[in-house]
């Protein structure tokens, strides 16, 4: 089963295309997963004192990413101000965790799927965000 299969079959009617929700909750259920292994890798590397704000972002967006993931997978249109919000705070986390990571993914591929992971993550959360933002 996928998510859009499971959003399709909610008796909830979505305002927006549930491809663009599918996505965005896919992308940050997978991005909170790559993010919390990457933190994880991060400590057992030799330097992992110099990783240590890549870890914290690396947490930071592995906890906003499966909230956004578990709110939007809910469907909640009563508060649309709430899922805004939620998605606003998504895309921040997965842009400052790119940028986190960025700098290591040279030399570290968990980095490197890690920054994929938040770009993706960011785009699916801004597309949905723009088209809830969009008058129907």
């Amino acid at each position: 089963m996928t998510t859009l299969e499971m959003l399709n079959a909610a008796p909830q009617r979505l305002t927006v295309d549930a491809a663009l929700v599918a996505e965005a909750i896919d992308a940050a259920s997978d991005c909170a997963l790559v993010c919390t292994a990457c933190a994880s890798a991060c400590l057992s590397e030799d330097h992992a004192r110099e990783m240590a704000v890549c870890v914290r972002d690396d947490l930071d967006c592995a906890d906003l990413c499966g909230v956004t993931a578990r709110h939007l997978a809910r469907l909640n249109a009563s508060d649309k101000q709430l899922t805004l919000s939620v998605l606003a705070a998504c895309i921040e986390a997965c842009v400052q965790c790119a940028s986190s990571c960025a700098p290591h993914r040279d030399a570290h591929e968990h980095c490197r799927l890690c920054e994929q992971a938040c770009n993706r993550c960011e785009q699916a959360c801004q597309a949905l965000l723009d088209a809830l933002k969009t008058p129907v």
